[in-house]
């Protein structure tokens, strides 16, 4: 019987036809028996183990026995159909039927064996199938996710490149309308046509803007591409800070807000890369001077030095080496603004985005700014944090170590 047969038949059609197969056997070898008892006698009854073996086969090992019990009556009908004292017969002839009974009996726990080894090689046959599907489902899904994989690179490797080119398109035109712009400016001064001046520095403070935006959207491509590096160099912190100061102040005079700068050391000397520390400095003061109205800006400058690491372990091992202690700047720029929930700080640093859209409308700005500033910090080998209460203030920490000599 096939395995899909077995599993398809319900019990009870399969016990009728296993019955009448039986009984049919049987009704067989009662057909035999009398002509061939004529020619052998007693011997005629070893034909019996046949129809006991299939009974057994079909219906187990219960089955097997139950049918070697019921020959027994069997037996005694033909024998005395026969002529002979039938139960005299079967009782000397008892080992006959206890050997009937067992074939029966080994064949019934052979047939239930074998269909047992069947039942299981059809689930396990069954399992291996579905196992095959989910395989070749993962592998579907594996390949689908790869091609996304290579897609989304894809399109961000073009995305690099055609802010890229597009940057490097509009930085030009921008940079020409500052310039011109710029010379307006002083021939109208020159010109006693002061009326223009504010319309001429509207159109200057636009291409600024716009060319701010653009090399933010530069820098942010190159760090996406691996292709921002940094130079670091050593440079008196003071000038840098005193510039950068100057170029917020328009920004800070235009809300209302002052600037005060805390401990600064007139011969403090750094090491890093100056463009990204001023780049981060300026994003910071003019986000602070952006947000707040009628307020107070601080920047405030620490210097700190780390305990001196040694490379092999405890500091007290005589045959430790010691390394040159690290130093470290902390530029904390903090305002009196409309400050911020925790769930806005959570999207402060996501390209594009600002903490929310209230804030983007009514203020302004790419959502870059900060981004940049963390990126930056990250490739200094420093870190960023924001701390802010709503209503009260926001203030950014950038902690950012002194580089190397063998930068």
């Amino acid at each position: 019987m096939e395995p899909s047969s077995y599993h398809d038949a319900s019990t009870q059609p399969r016990r009728f036809r296993n019955t009448i197969i039986t009984g049919g056997a049987v009704g067989l070898y009662a057909l035999v028996f009398v002509p061939l008892y004529q020619v052998t006698g007693v011997i005629a009854a070893s034909l019996s183990v046949l129809p006991l073996a299939l009974a057994g086969w079909l219906f187990g090992k219960r089955g097997g026995l139950l049918a070697g019990l019921l020959s027994i009556p069997l037996h005694v009908g033909l024998f005395t159909l026969v002529g002979a004292d039938g139960w005299q017969v079967v009782l000397q002839e008892w080992p006959g039927s206890v050997m009937g009974a067992g074939v029966g009996v080994v064949a019934g726990w052979l047939g239930e064996f074998l269909r047992r080894v069947q039942r299981q090689s059809y689930e396990l046959a069954q399992e291996r199938a579905a196992l095959r599907a989910e395989i070749a489902r993962r592998e579907l899904v594996e390949y689908e996710l790869e091609q996304a994989r290579l897609v989304a690179e894809a399109a961000n490797r073009a995305k690099s490149t055609f802010l890229t080119n597009v940057s490097h398109e509009l930085r030009t035109p921008l940079t020409g309308i500052i310039g011109y712009s710029d010379l307006l400016s002083v021939y109208i001064k020159r010109g006693d046509m002061t009326h223009l001046s504010s319309d001429i520095t509207k159109i200057r403070n636009a291409g600024h803007q716009l060319l701010t935006l653009i090399n933010d959207i530069l820098d942010l491509s190159k760090i996406e591409a691996g292709k921002m590096e940094l130079v670091p160099e050593a440079f008196e912190l003071p000038p840098l800070i005193r510039e950068v100061a100057e170029t917020v102040h328009p920004l800070l005079v235009h809300h209302g807000n002052r600037l005060d700068i805390r401990h600064i050391n007139d011969e403090a000397v750094v090491c890093m890369d100056r463009t990204k520390l001023r780049q981060v400095l300026l994003n910071l003061l003019n986000n602070a001077a952006k947000f707040t109205t009628d307020g107070m800006v601080t920047l405030e400058i620490e210097h700190e030095t780390s305990p001196a690491p040694h490379a092999h372990g405890d500091p007290a091992h005589p045959d430790s080496i010691p390394v040159a202690p690290v130093a470290w700047h902390v530029f904390r720029v903090s305002d009196t603004g409309i400050g911020m929930s925790d769930e806005q700080i959570q999207r402060l640093f996501q390209p594009f985005m600002q903490a929310d859209q209230t804030i983007s409308r009514n203020y302004g700005g790419s959502g870059l700014g900060l981004v940049l500033c963390q990126r930056f910090c990250q490739m200094m080998g420093g870190t960023i944090t924001v701390s802010s209460t709503p209503g009260i203030g926001t203030t950014f920490t950038a902690r950012l170590p002194n580089a190397r000599a063998d930068h």
